[in-house]
């Protein structure tokens, strides 16, 4: 994954795979409450996380047919 890019809502933070860190944040929106998005370097697969407050869930994300949204790692 080599992309960097900031908006206003959100930004997207790879540059590559991170050493020794099997997950990496590639999208990050809000302050208060958070969605980010988490890539496994090892399988590909995204994740989502959201966080409101003292709470918050992580799943994985799914394509129209329901299959897990995979990645293509760069490394």
């Amino acid at each position: 994954m080599a992309l960097k890019k900031k908006g206003r809502t959100g930004s997207v933070e790879t540059g590559g795979p991170a050493e020794g860190k099997r997950f990496v944040r590639v999208y990050k929106q809000g302050l208060v409450e958070e969605i980010e998005i988490w890539v496994d370097q090892v399988t590909g697969v995204n994740y989502l996380y959201i966080q409101s407050g003292f709470s918050g869930g992580l799943t994985v994300m799914l394509d129209r047919e329901g299959r897990p949204v995979i990645s293509t790692i760069h490394g």
